[in-house]
C-alpha cells in the first residue's frame, strides 16, 4: 500500500513539473500552456506562421477560412494579394495586372489598409472591418524613461466583435503598462497589460457589448513612472475642430546683420488650454522671396513649445525689410492658427545669402 501511494504522489508532481505557466507574451495575461503559447501574435489559424512558408500554392481565399488573417496571406512568386471589390475577398493577381484591375473597380490594394500607418476612408474601413483585417488608427514612436517604444492602435474584428488592438515595441520587459482611454464627454475605460520579455506590448481590447461611438478620443499610455499620450479618430462623424492658440514670443530687436542666426519660439495649446505636441510650425515672411513665403520650419515639442533658428538673409532687397508671423495649418483635429508679426530690418554684407 505505502508502495503505490509514493508511485502515485511521484507521478503527480512529474505532472506538475511538466505543466509549466508560462507568459503567454504580447497579450498580457499569464496562462498555463503546455510546451508553447498558442496565442502568441505568430499563430497563423491553427498553425505557426513559420510552418505557413508553402503556403503560397494554395489559393488565399483557402488560406483566410483556415483562419489565416489577411495580412499574413501568402502569395505564389510575381503574385500581390488585393481585395475584390465585389465580395470583399482576397484574391491573389500578377503585378502587372494591378493597374488595370484598380482603374476598373474590380479590386481595392490591401496595402492601403493593413500597411500604411495612415488613417483610411470609411468604405475601406469598412470593407477591411468585414474581412478581418486591421485599419491603422494611429503609430507614434516616443521616450518612455530610458526607452523608445513605437505603438500602433489599430482597429479590427475578433470573432465577430469589433476591437481595438493596441500594439508596440521598445518597451521595457516584463512591465505593466496602464491604458486609459477617455473623450471629452466623459467616456473613460482603463485597461491593464503586461510587456512581454523582449519588451513587445500586444493588448486586444474587445468590445463585447457595443463598438465605441464615432468621435475623438484619447489613449494615454503609463508604465506609472512616465506616460504618453495618443490621439484617435473613430467611425466616420462630423468633427468639430478645436480651436487653437499660438503664441510668438516677441524679439527685443527688429535689426540683425546678415548670416546671424534669427531665433523663433513660441508655444501651441487649445483654448481650453490642451498644449499640442508634434504639430509643424511655419516661419512664414511678406517679402518676395521666397515664393511660398516660408523661411523656416518647425515642430512643438511635448510641451506644446516650439524654437525655430534660421540665418538671417535678404528676404526682400527693395527695402531689406520683412514682416514674419507663425503658423499653424491644422490637422484633423485642430484648427489652424497664426501670430502677430515681428518686423525684422537686415543689414547685409558682402556674404549675406540673397534667397
Amino acid at each position: 500500500m505505502k508502495t503505490l501511494i509514493l508511485i502515485l504522489f511521484t507521478v503527480g508532481l512529474l505532472g506538475l513539473l511538466m505543466y509549466t505557466p508560462v507568459y503567454a507574451e504580447n497579450i498580457g495575461l499569464i496562462e498555463g500552456k503546455k510546451w508553447r503559447a498558442t496565442n502568441s501574435p505568430e499563430v497563423c489559424g491553427d498553425k505557426l506562421c513559420k510552418e505557413l512558408e508553402g503556403y503560397g500554392g494554395i489559393p488565399p481565399l483557402k488560406q483566410f477560412n483556415e483562419g489565416i488573417s489577411l495580412e499574413k496571406i501568402r502569395c505564389k512568386q510575381g503574385f500581390e494579394l488585393v481585395l475584390k471589390t465585389s465580395n470583399n475577398y482576397p484574391a491573389c493577381v500578377k503585378k502587372s495586372s494591378i493597374d488595370i484591375l484598380l482603374q476598373r473597380g474590380w479590386a481595392t490594394v490591401i496595402d492601403i489598409i493593413i500597411k500604411q500607418h495612415i488613417p483610411v476612408d470609411a468604405e475601406s474601413s469598412e470593407k477591411a472591418r468585414q474581412i478581418g483585417a486591421k485599419v491603422v488608427l494611429a503609430s507614434e514612436s516616443f521616450v518612455m524613461e530610458r526607452n523608445n517604444p513605437t505603438i500602433t492602435i489599430t482597429s479590427s474584428d475578433i470573432k465577430g466583435n469589433d476591437a481595438i488592438i493596441f500594439e508596440g515595441t521598445g518597451f521595457r520587459g516584463l512591465h505593466i503598462i496602464d491604458i486609459i482611454i477617455t473623450n471629452e464627454f466623459g467616456f473613460k475605460v482603463e485597461l491593464k497589460t503586461k510587456t512581454g520579455q523582449n519588451g513587445v506590448l500586444h493588448m486586444p481590447w474587445i468590445l463585447f457589448f457595443e463598438p465605441l461611438d464615432p468621435g475623438i478620443y484619447n489613449v494615454k499610455f503609463s508604465d506609472r513612472v512616465s506616460s504618453h499620450d495618443i490621439t484617435i479618430k473613430v467611425g466616420d462623424f462630423e468633427e468639430k475642430k478645436e480651436k487653437t492658440k499660438l503664441r510668438l514670443i516677441h524679439i527685443p530687436s527688429s535689426r540683425f546683420n546678415g548670416g546671424v542666426p534669427l531665433v523663433f519660439s513660441g508655444n501651441l495649446f487649445t483654448d481650453s488650454g490642451k498644449i499640442i505636441r508634434d504639430a509643424e510650425i511655419l516661419m512664414v515672411s511678406d517679402g518676395p522671396c521666397p515664393a511660398d513665403g516660408i523661411i523656416a520650419k518647425g515642430q512643438t515639442d511635448n510641451r506644446g513649445k516650439f524654437r525655430i533658428m534660421v540665418e538671417t538673409m535678404v528676404w526682400d532687397p527693395s527695402d531689406n525689410m520683412v514682416r514674419i508671423h507663425a503658423e499653424y495649418l491644422g490637422d484633423e483635429f485642430y484648427g489652424p492658427s497664426s501670430t502677430q508679426s515681428e518686423i525684422i530690418v537686415v543689414y547685409p554684407n558682402t556674404d549675406t545669402k540673397r534667397c
